[in-house]
This record gives structure tokens, sequence and C-alpha cells, in this order.
């Protein structure tokens, strides 16, 4: 297995541990319940990548705010969560502008 196999796999791995995190947070009541309140959270989110370089994970995503949480409440559980099954420096957001910048033709139109 190469590099960046190796590093293409920690990707999936802390991807779907993040998803378990949200699952896990979201417990309570029917399980078809908390599917559908997790998918919600995670949607809401709108994480557009997720990469482990060797030394930091980087969390990409349009909304940095609902992910970092009010006095970054939300980002601090997860790094802690994170940290239990990994071993990194630091755990970084970062923005993403793809994703609004791909609805602009609203603005264009004036259709805001």
């Amino acid at each position: 297995m190469n590099k960046m196999e190796t590093s293409k796999g920690m990707d999936i791995s802390i991807t779907r541990s993040i998803g378990y995190y949200y699952f896990e947070k979201n417990k309570g009541g029917t399980l078809k319940d908390q599917i559908s309140t997790t998918r919600k959270e995670i949607d809401s989110l709108q994480i557009t990548s997720v990469h482990y370089d060797g030394y930091h994970i980087i969390i990409t995503t349009s909304r940095p705010g609902s992910l970092v949480g009010l006095h970054g409440k939300n980002i601090q559980a997860l790094e802690a969560k994170l940290r239990e099954e990994y071993t990194f420096d630091i755990l970084l957001v970062k923005e993403d502008e793809v994703h609004d910048n791909l609805y602009t033709f609203e603005f264009e139109i004036g259709m805001t």
C-alpha cells in the first residue's frame, strides 16, 4: 500500500468517525429518529471534504460557524472524540466557498 492509498484510507476512516460522532450525539428516541436527526445535522454542516495529511485533520465546509459552534463548543467535542481514535497535531476547519458560489445566479437574476 503506497502513501496515497494510506492517506485516502485515513480520510475515509476519519470521515466515518465524524458521522458516528454525530450519530452518537443524537441518541434518544427511536433509531429512525436518531438517523433522521443525524442526517439533517450532517447535511446542515455542508462538509465538502475531510483530509488527513499526516499531521492535521482538515475539515472543509461551507458553514464553518456551524461546525465550530458557539465559543468553539462543537469543534472541541468533535476534536476530543477524534483524539480517542487518531493521532494528529491540529484539527483545522477550512471554509469552502465553492458551494456558496454555485448559487450566485440567484443574485444575478434578482431572486434573493
